[in-house]
């Protein structure tokens, strides 16, 4: 599917076929929900490490030790087919801010991961730095207070133009694609986040307006809305042109 600069399209989610595993200058995108997810579950116990297994293990509430355990595992898994090893031998390393990736593989694959809710996405890339972020609608959230904490001063004013019923989808559209631009860069908050700014109006364009952030440009990044269940918003970034920007949607549960 061809994105091209600020048009909107409808996402058709496929069930995986071979060539979700194939990857050529593009960025695949897998959706899941966790209410739908028990198969991928118990595909995890196989594939996780010790260690990871024992990350799980110390989440306090169940949802959550499901929510790492199928996304850490279907992450493996889809790894492990574009780089034709077993799951199991799937490893990664985390730089400094906590960011990770794959070790051992001979070509540069990208990743990000989010989820929130009963929803779960991954983004995997041979073209270059991808984030994905999704976020599921929290009404308390969407303050002046917390606007101005984590926007921009840009950002902030755009919120205040909007009016009550465009209030909620505004505000996550902002973080959902403030997150996603944060994690493709891969240094956390180490980022500030008034050094970057985003569209948020509903119904408008996802763009990256400007970056005030050491040698970064906007004109170097494709950020895009990726169309989930109501009640949420999701965003991904590439960095990369539009032109090469090629999404698949791969429905995995």
């Amino acid at each position: 599917m061809n994105l091209s600069k600020n048009r909107s399209v409808a996402i058709d989610w496929l069930k995986p076929t071979i060539d979700s595993y194939k990857l050529n200058n593009n960025a695949h995108i897998w959706l899941i929900r966790y209410d739908q997810s028990d198969l991928l579950l118990e595909e995890s116990k196989y594939i996780l490490s010790d260690a990871e297994k024992q990350r799980a293990s110390r989440f306090h509430f169940e949802i959550d030790r499901k929510r790492f355990s199928v996304t850490r595992g279907l992450l493996k898994k889809v790894l492990g087919k574009i780089t034709s090893k077993p799951a199991q031998e799937i490893q990664f390393q985390f730089n400094k801010h906590g960011k990770p990736e794959l070790i051992g593989s001979s070509k540069n694959i990208y990743f990000s991961v989010t989820h929130s809710g009963n929803l779960g996405l991954i983004a995997i890339s041979d073209l270059a730095p991808i984030g994905i972020d999704v976020e599921q609608f929290r009404k308390k959230m969407i303050t002046e207070k917390i606007a101005k904490r984590f926007f921009s001063k840009l950002e902030v004013e755009a919120f205040l133009t909007l009016n009550e019923n465009e209030k909620l989808q505004g505000f996550f559209n902002c973080w959902t694609r403030k997150e996603a631009f944060i994690k493709a860069v891969g240094k956390g908050l180490s980022i500030p986040l008034n050094t970057f700014d985003v569209t948020l109006k509903p119904n408008e364009p996802a763009q990256l307006l400007a970056v005030r952030y050491k040698n970064e440009t906007s004109n170097e990044w494709v950020l895009r809305d990726i169309k989930v269940d109501d009640g949420y918003a999701s965003a991904v970034i590439l960095k990369a042109k539009a032109e090469l920007f090629l999404k698949h949607y791969w429905y995995a549960c």
